[in-house]
């Protein structure tokens, strides 16, 4: 077992680190994903790759606190998925999935599943990537249901899926408040309910 250490060096101990860290999934490469204490207080996602034997602060989708972050997957290409804290057009904070694709330098916000009608190409409320298979489809969550700043309620859009194995997985993982969906690289985000079968 290999001790991956965090993104708190120990100023007093040369090649020691402080705070928490956790690994979720590791790709063919040997690279490592997941969370870790950083010195400004926050838990961020993190990479590890052997070829250079240190831990990469990924950061997040804001800057500055909140900032939390956290890696949830690697595929072998090294394109990284999480869920990092995020700003509404309210300022207000949220949850987003993030896509990390192999060398950026910074996450992309794939969005969620309701459009933000003020904003065009913006979207509302929360959602978190799961997974990420070789071909760049994303996995997870987003809310389904929502309200403007100004109190008006939105409602997701709603696409057909006929990918049904991923479906069934992907509902088994939603949660109360929001939707599986299913993110590819061509189609964009969508809802993978297919009429007639909840799984």
């Amino acid at each position: 077992m290999q001790d991956l250490d965090t993104l708190i060096p120990d100023p007093f101990n040369l090649g020691n680190f402080l705070g928490d860290s956790r690994a979720v999934d590791i790709n063919d490469a040997g690279q490592i994903v997941g969370s870790s204490d950083t010195a400004g207080g926050s838990k961020h996602a993190f990479l590890f790759d052997p070829a250079l034997g240190i831990i990469r602060d990924l950061g997040s989708l804001v800057a500055g606190p909140p900032d939390q972050s956290r890696a949830t997957s690697i595929n072998n290409n090294g394109d990284i998925v999480g869920v990092s804290a995020q700003l509404d057009p309210s300022g207000g904070q949220v949850e987003k999935a993030f896509l990390l694709p192999a060398g950026s330098q910074s996450m992309t916000d794939p969005g969620t599943l309701i459009p933000d009608p003020a904003n065009p190409g913006g979207f509302l409320g929360n959602s978190s990537a799961f997974g990420s298979n070789d071909s760049a489809t994303i996995i997870g969550t987003s809310d389904t249901t929502g309200t403007t700043p100004s109190g008006a309620t939105l409602t997701g859009v709603t696409h057909r899926s006929t990918a049904a194995r991923t479906q069934r997985w992907v509902r088994r993982r939603s949660q109360q408040r929001g939707r599986g969906r299913i993110r590819h690289a061509d189609a964009g985000l969508l809802n993978p309910q297919l009429h007639g079968h909840e799984g």
